[in-house]
């Protein structure tokens, strides 16, 4: 609701709204037990709320009594609408809910609120509400909004319109996202717009004319812009654009759909949308993501191509370039990963460069799930933000992993590589030989490297490969191997094709962390660490790499930089801060365990590996991030990491096959 009603008020306007006949201050002031005074002060706060809603009037007729004026359909939906208020129909003992509601419920009161009213409204406390304030609070200024305290008055947000909007977009969807949503309160209790079918009609009419539909999230959202626009505007409260700002927006296509639909909606609404709504609804069609056809290839690819504008393109072949070098992969071979990004990055830079913010309901699934590709994404987006002047928030480069990874995937399912270790003792003729004759036997298997017995753990340590083809008999944990001879015979041929058709994946005994024990270094375990945040913790480990002529003296401030744009937390209690390949000398692992644990984030740490790795090993990268995400999962033995006094004990936890 816009303007607060209690519980009082919500009944006597449910009575009138049920009674089509005149009635008088006199009945009213009887049948709710107060006197004329209260009924005519409530009858003002009645009549304000109802010309908000813009829909129906409280008419007065001095000496005879009042009614309300409006149509049937009108009074019903006014009638849910107070329904929705006048009971507790969702539970607010959920703090996290109930500060989400409060906000929900600052954003529409065009009054100042008091402490008791909410109390009253929310069925709690007054102490409840002065706690939930404070997180209110920082809430609305992350949002760019203040939270206003007046004296004997209440509580009241201020800001810029354009901030309000975008603040009562996001609760609205955070609301949406809740355990309780239905499209009934969606409609109703986020922000009482029960117009929604008609403007998604509209958009979709409009969405005809586009060159690509849009993604059901970002209808939603503009559907969501819009209705809260239309609100707005009704209430005289309208978007102010620069005039060269708005004579630039009119040059872009989106401009003459957004024409198009403001039209539209004008019809349907009977509302006057002036120029500068026209421009700011023009900003969010330009921001809206888009669907790629999944159908598209070849020449429908090129023409998709053609239609998309020169700096999209350009920064996504950049981005493409720079990942497929740091990753060794043709990546820009693929044209659906160009026209997909494109796509993507014409709506983000817009967004981006218009402050519209973009929630990604799968941040924390794609950094748990694709952390290595999530890393490689926020390492090469530097030198992009600093050319155009702006930053990739975490909930965007996320979406940029998404397009990566899923051309990782379409590259496995043509031909997933295996990495083979050749371990031959006959001589570098033989070797050769055996060499020659898996690559033209067996195409999707590459050879790392050719070593005698006495290497082949270390190498497999370095290289980690699929498994071991070797001349001897050879037994190394968690990697099979193949017996063969330098001939490879028919039953030698079907033994190397069983490996090659298992997945890829640890094939002894999961708890198996190479990559780990090979980097980390014993004087780099530190033990009961005692660190007051993240950033003291963060800067103890860079130090102690840093004395130790492992990194440059810059680490330290990356890291930290690294940490402020997304939190390194993965889950089960371990973070894993980091800085650039190009701030390492030497690479190493150090790992801090803490005396007790510190915020990191959303999360609550107690074990830290910063981890610094040279260009010349950033093939460790990958198998480093999958074996700290099984070790999040390995929880016997992260207790047993969690228990240990000594190095050597802790070295020998992460050892040992079985705990």
């Amino acid at each position: 609701m816009i303007a607060l009603l209690d519980e009082r008020k919500i009944n006597i306007l449910q009575y009138l709204l049920k009674t089509n006949r005149i009635t008088s201050g006199h009945d009213v002031a009887k049948k709710f037990r107060v006197s004329e005074k209260t009924v005519r002060n409530d009858l003002q706060e009645i009549s304000k709320w109802l010309q908000v809603e813009g829909e129906l009037k409280l008419i007065r007729r001095p000496g005879v009594g009042v009614y309300i004026s409006g149509t049937e359909e009108e009074k019903r939906r006014a009638l849910q609408q107070l329904q929705q208020v006048s009971r507790p129909a969702h539970s607010f003992d959920d703090p996290q809910m109930r500060k989400l509601q409060i906000i929900r419920y600052l954003l529409q009161a065009d009054q100042p609120v008091t402490i008791r009213q909410l109390a009253t409204l929310f069925y709690v406390s007054q102490a409840s509400i002065y706690a939930d304030l404070i997180e209110v609070e920082k809430w609305l200024a992350q949002h760019g909004l203040q939270l206003v305290r007046k004296s004997n008055l209440g509580v009241q947000v201020a800001g810029d319109e354009k901030n309000w909007r975008l603040a009562l977009s996001d609760i609205t969807e955070q609301l949406a996202r809740s355990p309780f949503p239905t499209s009934q309160w969606l409609d109703q209790a986020v922000f009482d717009f029960p117009e929604l079918p008609t403007i998604e009609h509209r958009v979709r009419m409009i969405e005809r004319s586009l060159p690509h539909p849009f993604s059901e999230e970002a209808f939603t959202n503009l559907v969501i812009h819009i209705a809260i626009a239309l609100k707005r505007i009704k209430q005289r409260k309208t978007i102010a654009i620069n005039p060269a700002e708005l004579n630039r927006l009119k040059s872009k296509p989106e401009y003459r759909f957004a024409r198009e639909l403001a039209h539209d909606l004008e019809k349907a609404f009977a509302v006057k949308i002036p120029e500068s709504e026209l421009g700011y609804l023009t900003i969010h069609f330009m921001g809206a993501k888009v669907r790629q056809s999944s159908r598209e290839s070849g020449e429908e690819i090129e023409h998709s191509l053609e239609q998309v504008d020169e700096e999209a393109l350009d920064v996504t072949r950049r981005l493409i370039g720079t990942v497929s070098h740091l990753l060794e992969l043709p990546l820009d071979q693929d044209q659906t990963l160009t026209l997909g990004l494109a796509l993507h990055l014409h709506s983000a830079l817009n967004r981006l460069r218009h402050g519209l913010r973009l929630s990604n309901p799968l941040l924390g699934q794609i950094k748990e799930t694709y952390r290595y590709m999530f890393e490689t994404i926020l390492s090469v987006l530097p030198p992009l933000e600093q050319d155009l002047k702006l930053q990739f928030p975490e909930e965007e480069a996320a979406y940029l992993t998404l397009h990566f990874q899923a051309a990782l995937e379409r590259m496995n399912e043509q031909q997933e590589e295996k990495k083979v270790l050749l371990v031959c003792t006959t001589g570098l003729g033989t070797s050769q030989l055996l060499a020659a004759k898996i690559r033209r036997l067996f195409p999707s298997v590459r050879i790392v490297d050719t070593v005698s017995t006495y290497e082949a753990v270390k190498a497999v340590q370095h290289w980690q490969p699929n498994f071991i083809i070797s001349t001897v008999p050879i037994q190394i944990p968690g990697v099979p191997s193949a017996l063969v001879t330098p001939i490879i015979g028919k039953e030698e041929q079907e033994l190397i094709e069983s490996l090659i058709r298992q997945p890829s994946s640890k094939q002894d005994n999961e708890s198996f962390y190479p990559t780990l024990l090979a980097m980390l270094k014993r004087e780099l375990i530190f033990l009961d660490v005692n660190a007051k945040n993240r950033a003291d913790l963060i800067s103890f480990l860079a130090d102690q790499l840093a004395e130790r002529g492992y990194v440059e003296p810059g680490y330290k401030l990356s890291a930290l930089e690294r940490e402020r744009i997304s939190s390194t937390a993965i889950g089960g209690g371990i973070a894993i801060p980091h800085a650039p390949y190009s701030l390492v000398k030497k690479s190493a692992l150090a790992v801090a365990r803490l005396d007790s644990p510190v915020s990191w984030g959303d999360d609550q740490v107690s074990l830290v590996w910063m981890i610094a790795c040279s260009l010349s090993d950033k093939e460790k990268m990958k198998p480093f991030f999958e074996e700290l995400a099984d070790l999040v999962e390995d929880e016997a033995r992260l207790h047993l990491l969690l228990q240990q006094n000594q190095a050597d004990d802790f070295i020998r936890t992460l050892q040992t096959k079985e705990v």
